[in-house]
Protein backbone atom coordinates (compact mmCIF):
# COMPACT_ATOMS: atom_id res chain seq x y z
CA UNK A 1 0.00 0.00 0.00
CA UNK A 2 1.31 3.30 -0.86
CA UNK A 3 0.09 6.12 0.84
CA UNK A 4 1.12 10.01 -0.20
CA UNK A 5 0.40 13.13 2.12
CA UNK A 6 0.35 16.40 0.48
CA UNK A 7 0.10 19.82 2.13
CA UNK A 8 -0.45 23.65 0.25
CA UNK A 9 -0.86 26.77 2.22
CA UNK A 10 0.66 25.49 5.25
CA UNK A 11 4.18 23.38 6.28
CA UNK A 12 3.66 20.16 6.85
CA UNK A 13 4.70 18.50 10.24
CA UNK A 14 6.12 15.02 11.44
CA UNK A 15 2.99 14.63 14.03
CA UNK A 16 0.86 15.56 11.69
CA UNK A 17 1.91 13.25 8.87
CA UNK A 18 1.47 10.23 11.54
CA UNK A 19 -1.98 11.81 12.56
CA UNK A 20 -3.33 11.70 8.83
CA UNK A 21 -1.43 8.06 8.27
CA UNK A 22 -2.90 6.34 10.96
CA UNK A 23 -6.52 8.19 10.24
CA UNK A 24 -6.60 7.72 6.78
CA UNK A 25 -5.59 4.13 7.16
CA UNK A 26 -7.84 3.05 10.38
CA UNK A 27 -10.85 4.63 8.42
CA UNK A 28 -10.06 2.43 4.94
CA UNK A 29 -8.66 -0.45 6.31
CA UNK A 30 -11.93 -2.89 6.37
CA UNK A 31 -13.15 -1.23 3.27
CA UNK A 32 -10.53 -2.34 0.84
CA UNK A 33 -9.49 -5.83 2.71
CA UNK A 34 -8.92 -8.09 -0.48
CA UNK A 35 -7.35 -5.05 -2.26
CA UNK A 36 -3.20 -5.39 -2.25
CA UNK A 37 -2.17 -2.56 -4.75
CA UNK A 38 -3.69 0.56 -3.18
CA UNK A 39 -2.09 3.69 -3.89
CA UNK A 40 -3.49 6.60 -1.59
CA UNK A 41 -3.26 10.27 -1.84
CA UNK A 42 -3.97 12.63 1.11
CA UNK A 43 -4.40 16.18 -0.04
CA UNK A 44 -4.84 18.70 2.38
CA UNK A 45 -5.01 22.58 1.37
CA UNK A 46 -5.63 25.38 3.37
CA UNK A 47 -8.17 27.63 1.31
CA UNK A 48 -7.45 31.16 0.48
CA UNK A 49 -10.43 32.99 1.98
CA UNK A 50 -11.16 32.76 6.20
CA UNK A 51 -14.42 32.01 7.98
CA UNK A 52 -16.29 34.64 9.70
CA UNK A 53 -15.09 33.20 12.99
CA UNK A 54 -11.38 34.15 11.45
CA UNK A 55 -10.36 30.69 11.37
CA UNK A 56 -8.51 28.91 9.22
CA UNK A 57 -10.54 26.56 6.81
CA UNK A 58 -9.22 23.33 5.53
CA UNK A 59 -9.92 20.86 2.74
CA UNK A 60 -9.05 17.59 2.28
CA UNK A 61 -9.42 15.44 -0.33
CA UNK A 62 -8.24 11.64 -0.13
CA UNK A 63 -7.79 10.04 -3.86
CA UNK A 64 -7.58 5.73 -3.58
CA UNK A 65 -6.80 3.59 -6.30
CA UNK A 66 -6.33 -0.04 -7.20
CA UNK A 67 -4.27 -1.83 -9.64
CA UNK A 68 -6.11 -5.18 -9.76
CA UNK A 69 -9.72 -3.98 -9.56
CA UNK A 70 -9.49 -0.60 -11.17
CA UNK A 71 -11.33 1.16 -8.87
CA UNK A 72 -10.99 5.25 -8.17
CA UNK A 73 -12.32 6.73 -5.47
CA UNK A 74 -12.43 10.25 -4.58
CA UNK A 75 -13.42 12.20 -0.86
CA UNK A 76 -13.69 15.93 -0.63
CA UNK A 77 -14.70 17.06 2.45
Amino acid sequence: MNVEFLTKGFQKTDAMDTYMRETTLEGIESFLKNERDVHIRVSVDEASHRMQSRKPHYICEIHLKTAASKKFFKIHK
